[in-house]
């Protein structure tokens, strides 16, 4: 006659516990049995150990995921081998700080001084790589912005207050990301211009390899620019060693003019890349650095 010690166990632990559950698994009294687990997976994957004496669950490394046990169980006085499933649930432990993932950096925005309260100006953005209470987010302003601005913290939107802004002013805002157990992430800073802003690169800078048999006026490096205002953006080389390179003034790529031999020219080279509009009234600069690599061939020779 079959007789089930537990129809279905659902523990649950931490993932930096060390014991599964503490209780003694039940036994009838003057039952005399062997128990064993069955793991998927070799010996040297196995999460969990069962305590042969106490019949108590324990973690031989820290667990990162649901493992699903099952125990046997074997009279001694009988042949037969009774089975009980384990469910076991990993508990996340808030090991993680809310990440800010805005982008360009660094974190600029403009409002005109004449919006009304309640204008969206940014909208902030952080990941918590923790699961459930722990890994949501809320944000607040921790310092700057003289009362003109305020963050939801439930979504991160940075609006205004509608006390009156100084045209032509950068505020300067400092903002934090936590998570509901209290971790926080590093401030940063959000700049915002009441009134018109130069073109913002999406990198502050940029690196290339460009190899030597890359033909003449194939792009091989485009540096976009946002506009605040919405205007189309102008490009032009600032710095263009030996003129060897050309830019694309409507989309920001850049080519070589000629092909590059690497054992007569040099190999490194530095340009200013300007992003502009309003007729050159606004304007930023973003440094690209290139190397001249060589071909795969030329390697083989030397």
């Amino acid at each position: 006659m079959a007789l089930w010690l537990w129809q279905g166990i659902h523990p649950s632990i931490y993932q930096s516990s060390r014991e599964a559950f503490t209780s003694p698994l039940f036994l009838p009294l003057g039952l005399s049995v062997c128990l064993s687990i069955s793991h998927t997976g070799t010996a040297s994957d196995w999460q969990v150990m069962l305590s042969s004496s106490s019949y108590r669950l324990f973690m031989v490394s820290v667990v990162t995921c649901c493992i699903d046990i099952e125990f046997k169980r074997e009279c001694v006085i009988g042949s037969d081998w009774y089975t009980v499933r384990v469910d076991l649930t990993v508990m996340d432990v808030n090991d993680n700080a809310p990440e800010w993932t805005m982008v360009p950096f660094p974190y600029l925005s403009v409002v005109s001084a004449s919006d009304p309260p309640n204008s969206l100006v940014y909208k902030l953005q952080a990941r918590d790589s923790d699961e459930g209470i722990n890994g949501e987010v809320e944000y607040f302003l921790s310092d700057g912005g003289d009362g003109r601005f305020e963050v939801d913290k439930n979504n991160g939107h940075v609006r205004t207050t509608g006390l009156p802004l100084q045209r032509d002013r950068e505020y300067l805002l400092t903002v934090v990301a936590a998570d509901r157990q209290g971790s926080r992430s590093p401030p940063a800073v959000v700049s915002i211009i009441a009134g018109p802003r130069a073109p913002q690169f999406t990198n502050v800078s940029y690196t290339i390899f460009i190899p030597e048999n890359t033909p003449e006026g194939q792009p091989f490096l485009v540096t976009p620019a946002v506009s605040f205002q919405k205007q189309p953006v102008t490009y032009s080389l600032l710095i263009n060693p030996s003129s060897l390179f050309s830019i694309q003034p409507e989309t920001g790529e850049i080519s070589l003019t000629r092909t590059i031999d690497y054992e007569s020219d040099q190999h490194r080279y530095l340009l200013l890349v300007r992003a502009s509009e309003n007729q050159d009234s606004l304007s930023s600069a973003a440094e690209v650095s290139a190397a001249a690599a060589q071909s795969d061939w030329d390697r083989v020779q030397i």
